[in-house]
């Protein structure tokens, strides 16, 4: 009698600590919006260098609670690149916005066959960052459409996500697209961010090197 207990007690231990560390990462987001804001009005600028794959996993971990309510499976494809140049909160808000719009987008799609793949690839000069989903899909016609201001696919939307998400991309010198077959075919967004500069290495302090 005391052991399913005890297993009990063990497992709402683990939900809380869960809970808590879900709370901590927003808590820090929060933070980091606010000093974002302030440095705006400022007029400075927060960019910074970035390990892109620890941005996507802190946005995935604040949208965990939602995947997981909708039985998404997230799947991840990452490539060893080079630390990217953004501003971390705007660059989080860009993720999150991606994956809470595919979780929703595959509302339709059967239980146990809905899949999120987020992939990182390295480019010539750019990293790549590509968000999939097998949910409902764009019209050809709405490809570009769905980044104007007030423009959205879903009943209730209002329009802005996507087109601040884009701005943000624009303002940290990246760009922000989809790519879809059509209705029905789901769809990919598709980021790019520039890798930041790689600091030159310091002189050499070997005495005996020949002068």
């Amino acid at each position: 009698f005391g052991r399913p207990i005890a297993e009990h007690l063990q497992e709402e231990q683990q939900e809380v600590l869960v809970n808590i560390d879900l709370l901590q990462n927003k808590i820090q987001l929060i933070n980091e919006i606010v000093v974002a804001q302030q440095s705006y009005v400022q007029g400075g600028a927060l960019e910074e260098t970035l390990v892109l794959e620890d941005v996507v996993e802190l946005a995935l971990t604040l949208q965990a609670a939602s995947a997981e309510r909708h039985d998404v499976t997230i799947e991840r494809d990452y490539a060893s690149i080079a630390p990217v140049r953004a501003q971390k909160t705007k660059l989080v808000h860009v993720v999150v916005n991606l994956v809470k719009n595919a979780i929703e987008a595959m509302k339709g799609v059967e239980h146990g066959r809905k899949h999120l793949t987020l992939s990182i690839e390295a480019g010539a000069d750019i990293a790549y960052l590509r968000v999939r989903d097998i949910g409902c899909g764009i019209a050809p016609h709405m490809l570009e459409a769905i980044f104007t201001h007030g423009t959205s696919t879903k009943p209730n939307g209002h329009g802005f996500g996507l087109h601040s998400s884009a701005n943000y991309m624009t303002e940290m010198g990246g760009r922000l697209w989809a790519e879809s077959a059509g209705e029905g075919q789901g769809a990919t967004f598709v980021a790019t961010l520039a890798y930041a500069p790689q600091l030159a290495e310091p002189p050499s302090n070997n005495q005996d090197a020949v002068l």
